[in-house]
This record gives C-alpha cells, sequence and structure tokens, in this order.
C-alpha cells in the first residue's frame, strides 16, 4: 500500500502535477522517513567503525577478559576449582568484582603481606554506603 502511494507521489512531481493535501503531506511524510532511515544507517555505520578500529586497536570487548585470559592470568596463582567456579559463573558483575578482589589480594601478597593479614583485610572491609542527596536526604531516609 505504502509503495503505492510513493509511487503515485513520484509520478506526480515528475509529472509536475499540483498535489493534494493528502498527497503532499504524504510527500513529506516519505521524506521525513527517508531522512530518517539514512540518519539511523549512518549511526550504525560509525558504531561499527568505532568497534572495528576499537578493535585494530587490541581494546576488549564489553564483557571483559574471555575464559582463556582469565585461564592465563590465575593458572598458577588460584586453585582449580575457583577458577572453574569464575570461569562457569554467568553473572558478569560477580565475576568482576571477584576478579578485583583477587587482583587486590595477590598485590598485596606480592608486597609482602601476610595472606591471612590480607583475608582479614578482605573480610573486614566494609562497602560505604553511596547513597546521600536526592530524595533519601529530603525524606530523611
Amino acid at each position: 500500500m505504502n509503495k503505492l502511494i510513493y509511487k503515485t507521489i513520484i509520478n506526480a512531481v515528475t509529472k509536475n502535477k499540483k498535489l493534494t493535501p493528502k498527497e503532499a503531506f504524504l510527500k513529506q511524510y516519505f521524506a521525513k522517513k527517508s531522512k530518517e532511515k539514512d540518519m539511523y544507517e549512518q549511526a550504525a555505520q560509525r558504531e561499527m567503525d568505532a568497534m572495528e578500529a576499537a578493535a585494530d586497536v587490541g581494546m576488549k570487548e564489553p564483557m571483559g577478559l574471555t575464559n582463556e585470559e582469565i585461564y592465563a592470568k590465575y593458572q598458577n596463582k588460584i586453585s582449580d576449582d575457583l577458577l572453574k567456579k569464575i570461569v562457569i559463573d554467568d553473572n558478569p558483575q560477580r565475576r568482576a568484582e571477584v576478579m578485583a578482589t583477587l587482583d587486590e589480594a595477590i598485590t598485596m601478597m606480592e608486597k609482602g603481606m601476610d595472606p591471612d593479614q590480607v583475608l582479614n583485610i578482605i573480610k573486614n572491609t566494609t562497602r560505604t554506603k553511596n547513597a546521600s542527596g536526592g530524595l533519601n536526604y529530603l525524606m530523611g531516609l
């Protein structure tokens, strides 16, 4: 149906025929849709170009490290059981938190701290409260 209307408008324009108000509206509508489609295609192309450029530079994908990279990074530093659990985990947030904690622990041990001290520090570290201000502040929560 839309193709038929579009062809009618094109024929009217090419024959210099005066358009009816409906045809004029449809001409503007299709021109706008065509322009929007071009903008979306250009944006998609820019995004693809940026991803290709990032791949050329060697940046990681948003999901983080691949399983092979995790194995290579922690192979001789943690137990195989823990390593398998990290790789199997499908929650990227938890996976990132565990790897960050492991990196901190490894760094502390490289600086000469005792494994028991490292464990105590990690266990006793509390998360700071992030929510302050906004509606919570105004409502007294």
